[in-house]
């Protein structure tokens, strides 16, 4: 800005991106508009951090059998729980997804130590299944419902012990719905 002492470039550096960042706040979720779906469909989203708690690692000494027992694709490791369903997966499985009744659901990872891992999804959805998959030797993939809208999906690293990556999912139902009516085009 000629004359006043202030460098115009930087200002003009500054209102363009916040006009960028405006517009990505905006942008829908979703990568393809639900009046273009066929059908509902899930779809992913940043993690919110109002769930930051609901899944805890822990150390635990457990020597029992578990009814539902998944090993890993190496078949070193293995993940065990107790659910109300199911307790017989197919042996080629390399994930289940079972149901636990109870406010807060745990599995056990075992890695060849001395102590289990235990995962804990605390306050989770009962209505909707849990989904535990092996993606490689040591990665796990959990996916939860905490209402009938959404939910989080996390890869843990067994051997690190820690999530490595955690977003959420919806249900867009809503959204097809409205979409579909003409509420939102």
């Amino acid at each position: 800005m000629k004359g006043s002492g202030v460098d115009a470039w930087p200002v003009l550096a500054l209102a363009g991106l916040l006009t960028i960042a405006a517009g990505a706040q905006a942008a829908p979720p979703w990568h393809t508009p639900p009046d273009r779906w066929p059908e509902p469909r899930n779809y992913q989203t940043p993690f919110d951090p109002q769930y930051d708690g609901r899944l805890l690692l822990s150390q635990e000494q457990v020597n029992r059998p578990f009814a539902l027992k998944v090993s890993s694709p190496n078949r070193a490791y293995w993940f065990g729980a107790d659910p109300d369903w199911p307790r017989d997966p197919s042996p080629a499985c390399d994930g289940a997804e079972f149901e636990v009744k109870a406010e807060d659901a745990s599995f056990w990872v075992f890695t060849e130590r001395e102590d289990l891992l235990k995962v804990t999804l605390k306050k989770h959805y009962p209505n909707f299944l849990i989904r535990v998959r092996w993606v490689n030797e040591r990665l796990l993939y959990i996916r939860v419902w905490w209402g009938r809208i959404v939910g989080s999906c996390y890869l843990l690293d067994v051997e690190a012990r820690r999530v490595v990556y955690r977003e959420m999912v919806r249900s867009g139902d809503i959204e097809f719905q409205q979409f579909k009516a003409g509420g939102n085009r």
